[in-house]
């Protein structure tokens, strides 16, 4: 499944050290807007490049982005530019949207459904179902996110059992 990571994610999964590990799930492949790769442009820009490379992320441009839904959304939602574009994206092409800020997930879930919508430590539990990285690994990730500034919910190792 396509999924459009908005910022939260990336800059939480690089604080955490796992983003080169989330960009390996086997059910995912990854989208990334332009306002995204923007503001993200001092993250782990290395995991970024090698999951370009390997064709496990692809970069959009503006114009794959709409953009009458965009500056509607944009304008009524009140939402970042890039929690928007994600949003606008994944709408049109039957994408999931990541997202571990609030609003924007509540948003998303109004237009693509709950299924569709989830953050990083639903996908961080995938890594550990895939067994890409072990539970104590993906808990003391999230620990460092969070001591990094990550808004993430308390949760307990238990978490990332299957």
């Amino acid at each position: 499944m396509k999924t459009v990571l908005d910022t939260s994610v990336l800059v939480n999964c690089s604080n955490g050290g796992v983003l080169g590990i989330l960009f390996k799930l086997l059910k995912r492949t990854f989208v990334i807007p332009p306002a995204v790769a923007t503001e993200f442009e001092a993250g782990d820009i290395a995991a970024l490049q090698e999951a370009g490379t390997s064709g496990r992320v692809t970069i959009l441009n503006d114009a794959d982005v709409p953009g009458a839904l965009y500056l509607r959304l944009l304008r009524d939602w009140g939402l970042g530019e890039g929690e928007t574009e994600c949003i606008c994206y994944a709408s049109q092409t039957d994408s999931a949207f990541a997202s571990d800020d609030r609003l924007a997930r509540r948003r998303a879930t109004e237009l693509l459904g709950g299924t569709r919508v989830s953050g990083t430590l639903g996908l961080l539990k995938e890594a550990v179902a895939e067994s890409l990285i072990t539970k104590a690994d993906a808990h003391a990730a999230y620990q460092q996110m969070r001591a990094k500034g990550g808004f993430l919910p308390e949760i307990s190792i238990e978490f990332f059992d299957a």
